[in-house]
């Protein structure tokens, strides 16, 4: 696994969870929003390049989807990582964002059929969206799913 080939990305992920449980201890519930992502193995990749501060584009540049829910970013792992793509496992990330933030992003609200509501993150915003995520403690792994 990732994990076992890089032994920072373990001492990276520990110092985050302690901090986002403080983040999330001194931060009113009702003025963030927690946003989940599905990703693979080469997106978490990146994002660890980034020492968990940041989202980039892909080589195609598609905008970033994010669940509104942690069971949601599971469903969408499960059927379009692993089903559609063929992958082995997939991995869970979070980022927190300011509810002014979000009503920049959630207009207009997604729905996927059977799995649930996401909003996207058009490319031009990715850069503002990275500047806010880290006002609330950078991205968050969940975990990872096989």
């Amino acid at each position: 696994t990732l994990m076992a080939t890089n032994p920072s990305l373990m001492v990276r992920l520990t110092t985050l969870l302690g901090s986002k449980a403080i983040t999330e201890s001194t931060t009113s519930s009702s003025s963030v929003v927690p946003l989940y992502r599905a990703i693979g193995k080469a997106e978490l990749t990146a994002i660890s390049a980034c020492s968990f501060r940041c989202f980039s584009l892909g080589p195609l540049e598609f905008p970033k989807q994010f669940w509104l829910g942690l069971p949601q970013a599971k469903l969408f792992g499960n059927r379009f990582i692993k089903g559609i793509m063929g992958a082995s496992g997939y991995h869970i990330v979070e980022a927190t964002v300011s509810s002014r933030f979000f009503a920049t992003i959630s207009k207009p609200m997604f729905n996927e059929p059977g799995i649930g509501s996401f909003v996207t993150v058009p490319t031009g915003l990715l850069p503002a969206f990275n500047a806010e995520i880290q006002r609330f403690g950078g991205i968050v792994y969940m975990g990872s799913y096989h």
